[in-house]
C-alpha cells in the first residue's frame, strides 16, 4: 500500500472513530436527508414517483419517524440518474444502508482532504482542518450528498493536473450527483478535447438509466415541475446562500425571486468557465480549471445553500497557496467558507471545538513559511480571535426583517399525487426557525458573500503571484 493510500485509510478511520463517539455521547446524527434519499430510491426501485408526496411521505415516516412531523415530507429532488443509485441502496434496511451512507460520506472527506494535501503540498491537517466541520460534521450529520460530490470534484482536479483528461472528466461526472455543483466542472473540462468523449458519454448514459429506470415522461415533468416548484419552496429557506434569498428579502416575489437566482447561477457558471483556463494557467495550478468555476457557482447560485458551500474550498485553498505570500486575503477568507454554519447558525459545543481545531489548522497552514515557534503563536491565537468574533456575532440584533409572505398551499390541502415540493414549502413558511430573516442572519450571509467574491477575484488577479503550488503526487497513486 503506498504512502498516500495508507495516510488516506488512517485518516478515514480516524474520521470513522471521532464521528463514532459523536453519535454515541451526542445523539447528533438525524440522517433527515438520507432518508429522503433512500425513501426517493426505494419508490424508484417499486417503480413510483420518487418526487410526489406518496409514496415519499410514507416511506420517511416508516424508516425514520424522528425526522419530522407525521403530514411532512422532505422531498428528495436529485435527478434522476442520481436517484437510481440509491434505489440500489434501498435494497438494504434503513440501518445497513444508512451506515453505508455514513461510511461513504466519511471515506469522501478523506479522499478529499488527502486530494488537495497532495495538490497543494500543504500537510494533511491543513484541508482535512478546512473541511472537517461543514463538509465532515455537519453534511454527515445530516446525511447530506456534498461530501460525495466535493470528493469526486477533488479527485477530478487530481487527475485534471496531471493531465490524464479522460479521469478527470470521470471524476466530475461522479461529482454529478449534486448537478449545479458538478456541472459546473463538467463544463469547464470541456476545455479539454480528451475529456470531451468521456463527458458526452456520461450524459448519455445518466439519460438512459433516468429514462430506463424512472420512464421518458418523467424527464420533463422534472424540469418543468419538479426544479421550479423545489426553487420556489425554498425561497424565503434561511439557511440559503442563493440570490433568491436576497431579492425575497428585497420584496421579490417567490417567481422573481426564484428566476433572478437562475440567472445569477447561469451568469456566474459562465464566467466560471470562461475564466478558469486563464485562471488555471497564469496561477500554474492545471486543477483550477475544475475548482475556480465550482467556487464561481456558489456564489450567489441557484439552491446553494450553508451545506454545499465548502465545494469553494477546494478552489480557495490552491489559490491560496498559489498566491504565496500575496495570498493572505484568500486564507481568511476560507476561514469564513470553511466555517459559516457554525458562525451565523448555533454555538452547539461539539461544533465549537471542531472549528477551534480548524481555524488552528488553517491558520497553521497559511504561516507555514514562518518560523515554527511563530507559526505555533499565532496557530493558538487564531482560534481565540474566532472565539472572539463568534461572541460579538452572537449578540448581534434578532431584529426581524419583514418580507412579503406569498400565498402557499396548506400541507391539509394537498393531495397525495401532489409535489412534495408542495408540502415542504409550506413546512418552510410555517417555521421559525427556518425562514425568518433578521438583522444578525443578513450580516453573516453578507460576509461569506463577501468572502467568497473574495477568493474568485484574487484568482484572477495574476500578476501577484509569489510561486506556483507544489505538483500533485496523488495520481501516481491512483494508477
Amino acid at each position: 500500500m503506498s504512502v498516500n493510500r495508507r495516510t488516506a485509510l488512517v485518516t478515514f478511520l480516524a474520521l470513522v472513530a471521532g464521528f463514532t463517539l459523536i453519535v454515541v455521547y451526542q445523539h447528533r446524527w438525524s440522517g433527515e436527508a438520507f432518508s429522503a434519499f433512500y425513501c426517493g430510491g426505494e419508490a424508484v426501485a417499486h417503480g413510483a414517483n420518487p418526487y410526489r408526496i406518496e409514496p415519499l411521505r410514507s416511506c420517511e415516516h416508516r424508516v425514520a419517524p424522528q425526522t419530522n412531523p407525521p403530514d411532512v415530507v422532505e422531498p428528495a429532488p436529485l435527478p434522476g440518474y442520481a436517484l437510481v443509485a440509491f434505489a440500489a441502496l434501498a435494497r438494504l434496511p434503513y440501518r445497513p444502508a444508512a451506515l453505508v451512507f455514513v461510511a461513504a460520506s466519511l471515506a469522501s472527506v478523506a479522499i478529499a482532504a488527502v486530494a488537495l494535501s497532495e495538490l497543494t503540498g500543504l500537510p494533511l491537517v491543513a484541508p482535512l482542518g478546512a473541511l472537517l466541520v461543514v463538509d465532515g460534521f455537519v453534511n454527515v450529520s445530516y446525511g447530506e450528498i456534498p461530501p460525495l460530490a466535493i470528493a469526486a470534484l477533488c479527485v477530478a482536479g487530481v487527475y485534471a493536473a496531471r493531465g490524464r483528461d479522460r479521469l478527470a472528466a470521470l471524476a466530475a461526472s461522479a461529482a454529478m450527483i449534486e448537478p449545479h455543483l458538478g456541472l459546473a466542472a463538467c463544463l469547464s473540462l470541456m476545455w479539454r478535447p480528451r475529456a470531451r468523449i468521456v463527458l458526452a458519454g456520461a450524459a448519455i448514459l445518466f439519460g438512459a438509466l433516468w429514462i430506463v429506470f424512472l420512464s421518458l415522461p418523467n424527464l420533463p415533468e422534472y424540469f418543468t415541475q419538479v426544479i421550479p416548484l423545489q426553487s420556489r419552496a425554498e425561497v424565503p429557506a434561511a439557511d440559503q446562500y442563493s440570490l433568491t434569498w436576497l431579492a425575497h428579502l428585497a420584496g421579490a416575489d417567490d417567481v422573481l425571486a426564484s428566476q433572478l437566482g437562475s440567472l445569477s447561477y447561469i451568469a456566474l457558471l459562465f464566467f466560471g468557465v470562461l475564466a478558469a483556463p486563464r485562471v488555471a494557467r497564469k496561477l500554474h495550478a492545471p486543477a483550477l480549471l475544475v475548482f475556480f468555476p465550482v467556487a464561481a457557482t456558489t456564489l450567489f447560485g441557484v439552491f446553494i445553500h450553508d451545506l454545499q458551500l465548502p465545494a469553494a474550498v477546494p478552489a480557495a485553498l490552491v489559490i491560496a497557496v498559489a498566491l504565496g505570500a500575496s495570498g493572505r486575503g484568500v486564507w481568511f477568507a476560507m476561514v469564513v467558507v470553511s466555517l459559516e454554519w457554525v458562525t451565523w447558525w448555533e454555538t452547539d459545543r461539539v461544533v465549537v471545538v471542531l472549528s477551534i481545531f480548524s481555524v488552528a489548522a488553517i491558520a497553521w497552514a497559511a504561516m507555514r513559511e514562518r518560523a515554527p515557534r511563530e507559526r505555533l503563536t499565532l496557530a493558538c491565537l487564531a482560534p481565540i480571535a474566532y472565539l472572539l468574533v463568534l461572541a460579538v456575532y452572537v449578540h448581534l440584533p434578532h431584529t426581524a426583517i419583514l418580507t412579503g409572505a406569498e400565498p402557499w398551499p396548506s400541507r391539509a390541502a394537498l393531495v397525495p399525487s401532489a409535489q412534495a415540493a408542495l408540502n415542504w414549502g409550506a413546512l418552510i413558511r410555517g417555521s421559525s426557525e427556518a425562514s425568518d430573516a433578521t438583522v444578525q442572519l443578513l450580516i453573516g450571509k453578507l460576509i461569506v458573500w463577501a468572502a467568497l467574491a473574495s477568493v474568485l477575484v484574487q484568482g484572477i488577479r495574476t500578476s501577484r503571484i509569489s510561486r506556483p503550488p507544489a505538483p500533485s503526487r496523488l495520481a501516481a497513486s491512483l494508477r
